[in-house]
């Protein structure tokens, strides 16, 4: 498995997510999670195990 520098989004959801100003930032993650999955799924890769422990931001801003 890929050693990744960043945090999962279970941290970032606990202490950053919540208020208003952040919505942006979380539709992002969510955009960038929705399309990792579509790629996935079109090569016939089915994720089981999908959850915030499992989605790392990294420093860039991107998630993995």
């Amino acid at each position: 498995m890929e050693e990744l520098e960043g945090r999962d989004l279970a941290d970032i959801q606990t202490y950053e997510m919540w208020g208003p100003e952040n919505y942006m930032r979380v539709a992002g993650f969510i955009f960038m999670v929705a399309r990792a999955l579509e790629e996935a799924h079109s090569i016939g890769i089915v994720i089981r195990d999908l959850k915030p422990e499992n989605v790392i931001v990294g420093p860039d801003g991107f998630v993995k």
